[in-house]
């Protein structure tokens, strides 16, 4: 009897071991990501603030649940969370990152084709959609003061020659060495060489600019402090920068899993221009706040780009 109590008890164990097992993994229970979209997002402002937009948009359009993956720090990492699974779309790629770095092809200046390259190539190898830009695009730029643009005549990166050998020029620390649009492609393209590169974190080139530590920086045309400093962004007449338009991804089978989240993400096509992402970009870094909350403005201003 007491051999047959004792095998009783284990087979309800197991049973309920089984059940538990099974109902883990039911859609809607709590600690279950089944059924729901996984959204990924960069570490910047910007990468948080476009997963917060893409996130916020598909909870208010739909009753489908998010999960949100934050603070990726690389294309790279954001390619590798979608073929692994552990993400079901990126709320923001740029298309030179794609075509250069996952992709493999040389930088290239030509917006259309390098969104049409990533786009067909995606679809191909991956079955990933690739969406059509927000409206802005996040590249380096020459930036100068004003004043120091309106003293030399400045317009485009090609009138630094004139002045070349007395630059002190602050950039971020890849682009010095970095291939493709660094530096060394940068003396290729443009042909003259810069008196004095001054490599430092990012977030510290714009002070250095303002206070005279250096007299041009290479920074990111989507920063809010371009314009909030009133900052001159010099033209780049030989195209050494490639397109970095912002756009979204997402996995074909998500979409034909979750129908209406494709039309949703198609909405913000064209919405976000790159002054309103400078704008984004100044009120997360200068006034600290939070990536949530601007979203949340932005798309109840537009009424959720429901006309």
């Amino acid at each position: 009897m007491r051999i047959k109590i004792k095998t009783l008890i284990q087979r309800l164990a197991l049973l309920m071991l089984v059940f538990f097992m099974t109902a883990c993994h039911l859609p809607g229970l709590p600690g279950s990501s089944e059924g729901s979209i996984k959204i990924a997002g960069f570490s910047s402002t910007e990468g948080n603030t476009m997963l917060e937009i893409v996130a916020q948009l598909i909870e208010e359009e739909t009753d489908y649940e998010v999960e949100r993956i934050r603070n990726l720090s690389a294309s790279y990492m954001m390619h590798q969370a979608l073929r692994r699974g552990d993400a079901d779309i990126s709320a923001i790629n740029y298309t030179g990152n794609d075509y250069v770095i996952i992709l493999g092809y040389e930088a290239e200046n030509d917006p259309t084709k390098v969104y049409e390259t990533v786009r067909d190539e995606y679809r191909k190898m991956y079955n990933w959609k690739y969406y059509p830009t927000y409206g802005f695009e996040n590249t380096y730029a020459f930036v100068v003061t004003e004043e120091f643009a309106s003293e030399n005549n400045l317009q485009t990166v090609s009138d630094l020659e004139v002045i070349a050998g007395d630059l002190k020029v602050g950039t971020d620390p890849q682009w010095p060495t970095r291939t493709g649009d660094g530096y060394p492609a940068f003396k290729e393209i443009y042909g003259f060489e810069i008196g004095d590169l001054v490599p430092m974190n990012i977030d510290l080139v714009y002070d250095a600019l303002i206070s005279g530590s250096v007299n041009a920086i290479v920074g990111y045309t989507t920063d809010g402090r371009i314009p909030s400093y009133g900052l001159t962004v010099l033209e780049d007449d030989r195209g050494i920068f490639p397109a970095y338009d912002a756009v979204a991804t997402a996995k074909q089978d998500t979409l034909d899993d979750f129908p209406g989240v494709d039309e949703v993400i198609s909405r913000l096509e064209g919405k976000i221009s790159t002054e309103k992402m400078q704008e984004f970009n100044y009120e997360g870094s200068h006034n600290l706040r939070e990536p949530v909350e601007l979203a949340r403005e932005f798309l109840k201003e537009h009424n959720y780009f429901r006309d």
